[in-house]
């Protein structure tokens, strides 16, 4: 699994823990539903700027959906599983500035 692939799903675990659409990501995100879909799916190149956008409307330090995403990536090689993190935690790192 590619890091691009595995931060796609990453995205998508941390919408869904959140019971949130796609388009209610983008509306968050201010940016277009297509752009949330190419995201999760790793279709193109995400720019930064997209990237930084979505972990804001998630309420989830970039950080930490890197972090996600690379332990996925663990995963996909090992067979074992990953929690995610809770939402109290996710927004404690944001508040400290991770």
């Amino acid at each position: 699994m590619q890091l691009q692939e595995a931060f796609g799903k990453a995205v998508r675990s941390v919408r869904e823990q959140k019971n949130l659409t796609q388009a209610q990501l983008a509306e968050r995100a201010g940016i277009h539903l297509s752009a949330v879909s190419h995201v999760e799916r790793a279709r193109r190149q995400s720019s930064f700027e997209t990237l930084i956008v979505v972990a804001q409307a998630l309420d989830t330090p970039l950080s930490t959906l890197m972090r996600l995403a690379e332990e996925m990536m663990k995963i996909k090689q090992e067979g074992t599983t990953v929690d995610l993190p809770p939402d109290d935690e996710q927004a404690g790192n944001l508040s400290q500035g991770h």
